[in-house]
């Protein structure tokens, strides 16, 4: 059953149930708000620019290649959710759930993601440049071939993770965990890596800021 919603005021969507629930049949007007409900909602392709959904449970909706361009999604729960190719750029995800989403080719430029829960979640080929992902939860997070120039991951939790062909330059790492991370072939010229625990890596990466050796799988100042 499709249903047209408009947002704002301005915004027509049209939202799909993908699964069925005994309590949530359908979206209703009144869940497109903060704190709403629009789990397992289709909203794929949709313009959502700008839109305000903090604290929304959005638990397994399908949002691929959605506009979610300055979106406000603070506290929001984006588990399993489908983000492939969406557009997050400067949207407010701070503290937002995103444990097992797939983000592959999700555009988060300059989106703010400090203290979010991204464990499990798929960032391979996601745009990152200049994210805040201060204090984030990227344990096991796949980012192969992501774009992290001048992110800001001080204190993020990377361990076990896949950064392989990832660009981190002028990243700052800052306090960062990526013990037994895989950074093979991964730029990291111009990275701030002071206070980094990167050992017992299981590839080291192509280059490092001057001062900085790849030693004995281990990121070693000199």
């Amino acid at each position: 059953m499709k249903k047209e919603l408009v947002i704002s005021g301005i915004l027509a969507i049209k939202f799909i149930t993908t699964a069925s629930f005994a309590d949530h049949l359908e979206p209703q007007r009144r869940e497109t708000r903060s704190g709403g409900d629009l789990s397992h909602t289709n909203l794929s392709n949709a313009n959502l620019r700008d839109v305000e959904l903090s604290g929304a449970y959005m638990s397994g909706a399908n949002l691929s290649n959605a506009n979610l361009r300055g979106a406000k999604l603070s506290g929001a729960n984006l588990s399993n959710a489908d983000l492939k190719g969406a557009d997050l750029r400067d949207a407010d995800l701070f503290r937002a759930n995103l444990s097992n989403a797939d983000l592959r080719g999700a555009d988060l430029s300059d989106s703010l993601l400090s203290s979010a829960e991204l464990t499990f979640a798929n960032l391979s080929n996601a745009n990152l440049r200049g994210a805040d992902l201060n204090d984030a939860n990227l344990f096991s997070c796949p980012l192969t071939g992501a774009n992290l120039n001048n992110a800001d991951l001080r204190g993020a939790k990377m361990i076990n993770n896949n950064l392989s062909n990832t660009t981190l330059n002028g990243a700052k790492l800052s306090g960062t965990n990526l013990r037994s991370s895989s950074l093979k072939d991964a730029d990291l010229t111009g990275a701030f890596l002071f206070g980094v625990n990167a050992t017992n890596l299981r590839d080291c990466p192509s280059s490092l800021p001057k001062g900085w050796i790849c030693e004995n799988n281990s990121l070693i100042q000199r």
